[in-house]
Parts: C-alpha cells; sequence; structure tokens
C-alpha cells in the first residue's frame, strides 16, 4: 500500500550486524551504533524508493542470533504486512544471514508479501562500505510487485537470491553470496530484474510453526 506521497512502504526490521556498525567512540575500531532509524538517515536515496518505517528488533552480530530471534523477526515481518506495508526488509550480520532467510523461509514469513534479508561485507567507516549500496537494492526489491511470490530473498552486490538456494561462501568478498545455480535475479540502476521464480512452498506446517513461533 502505498503512502500519500504515493511510493510503497516497506518496514526496516534490524538486528545489528556490520551494516549497523560505526566508529567507536574511544579506542578506535568499529562498535554496533547505529540503529534502524539511523540506516534510513544515512542512505537519503531510500526515500525515493519507498516510505521507510524502521524498527530496531536487535543490535547483535549475526553468529549470535538465536532461533529465538529470527523469530521474533518471523513475527514482526507478520505485523507489518498486516498494518499495509508492501514489503519488509531485514538487515543482519553477514554471517548467518543464509541461516536466517531459510528459516524465515520455513516460518513462512513471506506468504503475504516480499521479505529481503541483506546486510553489509565492509563496516560503513571502509573505503567501498557496501551497506548503502545493499540497503537500496533490497529496498527496491521490496517495494517491487516482481518480487510477490518469491519466498523470503537475499540480496546483497546486486544481486537477487532465493533463500533457499543461497549461501555464503567468502569470509570478505563483497560478492561473498552465490546460490545454485545461479541468483534468481539482479538490479539494474535499482530496477529489479526477476529471471526465475522458485516451485513449490518450504513452509512448515501450521502447527510446527507456531511452536517456534510461541
Amino acid at each position: 500500500m502505498p503512502d500519500t506521497l504515493g511510493v510503497p512502504r516497506v518496514r526496516l526490521l534490524s538486528l545489528g550486524g556490520t551494516i549497523a556498525m560505526g566508529r567507536a567512540a574511544a579506542g578506535g575500531g568499529v562498535s554496533h551504533s547505529l540503529e534502524a532509524d539511523d540506516l534510513v538517515a544515512a542512505v537519503p536515496a531510500l526515500g525515493r524508493l519507498a516510505a521507510l518505517e524502521p524498527e530496531a528488533l536487535r543490535s547483535l552480530p549475526g553468529a549470535q542470533l538465536s532461533v529465538g530471534d529470527v523469530a521474533e523477526a518471523a513475527l514482526a515481518a507478520s505485523r507489518a504486512f498486516a498494518s499495509g506495508v508492501a514489503g519488509v526488509v531485514l538487515t543482519q550480520g553477514t554471517d548467518t544471514i543464509d541461516e536466517t532467510a531459510f528459516l524465515l523461509e520455513l516460518l513462512g514469513a513471506a506468504e503475504a508479501g516480499p521479505v529481503v534479508v541483506t546486510g553489509a561485507m565492509r563496516n560503513p567507516t571502509l573505503p567501498g562500505g557496501d551497506g548503502p549500496a545493499n540497503l537500496v537494492a533490497s529496498v527496491a526489491t521490496a517495494a517491487s510487485d516482481a518480487a510477490r511470490g518469491l519466498g523470503v530473498l537475499v540480496v546483497m552486490n546486486d544481486e537477487i537470491h532465493s533463500a533457499r538456494f543461497v549461501a555464503k561462501r567468502h569470509t570478505t568478498s563483497a560478492s561473498a553470496f552465490v546460490s545454485y545455480p545461479g541468483p534468481i535475479g539482479w538490479l539494474s540502476e535499482q530496477r529489479p530484474l526477476v529471471l526465475a521464480r522458485p516451485v513449490g512452498d518450504l513452509a512448515l506446517p501450521a502447527a510446527q510453526r507456531a511452536t517456534l513461533l510461541a
């Protein structure tokens, strides 16, 4: 559902990770210092794509996220769709993006609309930080009708991956995520191009989902 300015509403859920890191106040290095609203404010281009509704859920490295944390994100996505958003973007640490996306798929998180998981391989203090570009690509995908019915997606490095195929295969490269047989789509000038659509529904039966979401 579009907002009063005519752009789709997209809920941005943040769990932490490299994309949410900023320069530490003392001692050098970086720390988790950016909340969901900070991510939105840092990338003005997002306003041309969607009306972003930021919601901070966690501030943890990806490796520290639990099944319960992901289940809460699934519930937050469900609440967002019930409020009329066009799509949901979830930001988190890259170490477990593929596992998070697959669990969200099992929980049926994308049944009501596109759910896109993204992050950053390089923190914002480094040259070539990829967080803003990944966020723009993810919001463009989540706001697009082309992403409906694809299940949960991972969008990194202008590539669109299905949760059921994606895996992280490099610890530092911006192109760390791969799919077999390949991405189901790409982004060209912030426009998602979907070339393949996964077949079948991987969501668990309602009783099993209820147990995980309890």
